[in-house]
């Protein structure tokens, strides 16, 4: 028997899945429409739920306010394709509070038509880049200047840049007004070096690899520390497969192999 909580919970879920779905398809929408070279307006979406108006920003109001805020620094993406679906991710920093966040998308490679059926989408790698990087901002900028961009873009009221630059990504608005017991302050650990690739010229073992618990944990220190990117990485996958298809420790092993190529390549110099 399914309790009346969860089913609220399920019904709430199911809204918002529904939510995240009509907002990717709008924002698809204007991807497509910048690609053509059109002019796109729509900044704010409005979505009904429970008898009341939600409201959000758009693909192109991310992208405005990132320019408005500044001292953001996007990498390159990294970008793998399966069968089935173009996966991309990115990374951001915020130069000013020193803060690197990562997202991503994955995006099918072929659509379903409103008039039924299903075709290639040829534009499913720049819908996969763009959404990655929508996701990346969403994450870098406080949820607070997002508000406020929402007043912005609707209404013409200022956007209080300044107001919030001392306020740290991914904070929230809501902050306790007075604490009663002050926590004493922790001891801040020493930075610990970058550890580096070492290989072996005689043996071609390779040394100084941290352990990684993910896959993204792995792209994300070869990215910072060497520049990898995955056209670098893919020459090195085992037997030809997919970023998908393999182990966190074959991801770190094809790393491993790219950036000892590179050091060949640079010592032949």
């Amino acid at each position: 028997m399914v309790s009346k909580r969860s089913g609220e919970q399920s019904d709430s879920t199911e809204l918002m899945l529904r939510r995240i779905d009509e907002v990717d398809e709008r924002d698809e929408g204007q991807i497509i429409a910048e690609l053509a070279g059109e002019k796109v307006k729509e900044f704010v979406y409005k979505f009904p739920q429970d008898g009341a108006e939600v409201t959000g920003l758009s693909w192109i109001a991310y992208k405005e306010l990132a320019i408005q805020w500044g001292n953001l620094k996007m990498g390159a993406p990294l970008v793998e394709e399966t069968d089935r679906e173009i996966r991309a991710i990115v990374e951001v920093t915020d130069l000013v509070h020193n803060v690197t966040l990562w997202a991503g998308t994955h995006q099918p490679k072929k659509m379903e038509l409103r008039t039924g059926g299903i075709k290639d989408d040829k534009f499913a790698f720049e819908k996969a880049v763009s959404k990655a990087q929508r996701n990346a901002l969403k994450n870098i900028l406080p949820q607070s200047i997002q508000r406020a961009a929402i007043d912005f873009f609707l209404h013409g009221k200022a956007l209080p840049i300044k107001e919030h630059r001392g306020e740290r990504p991914q904070e929230r608005i809501e902050k306790p007004r007075q604490r009663a017991v002050q926590a004493p302050a922790q001891p801040q650990k020493p930075a610990e070096a970058p550890l580096e690739v070492v290989v072996d010229t005689e043996t071609g073992e390779i040394s100084g690899v941290p352990a990684f618990g993910t896959k993204g944990e792995a792209l994300q220190w070869f990215h910072k520390e060497h520049g990898l990117v995955t056209t670098d990485i893919q020459p090195y996958f085992p037997d030809g497969k997919a970023m998908g298809d393999l182990s966190v420790d074959e991801v770190s092993a094809a790393c491993q192999k790219a950036v000892a190529a590179k050091k060949a390549v640079k010592a032949e110099r």
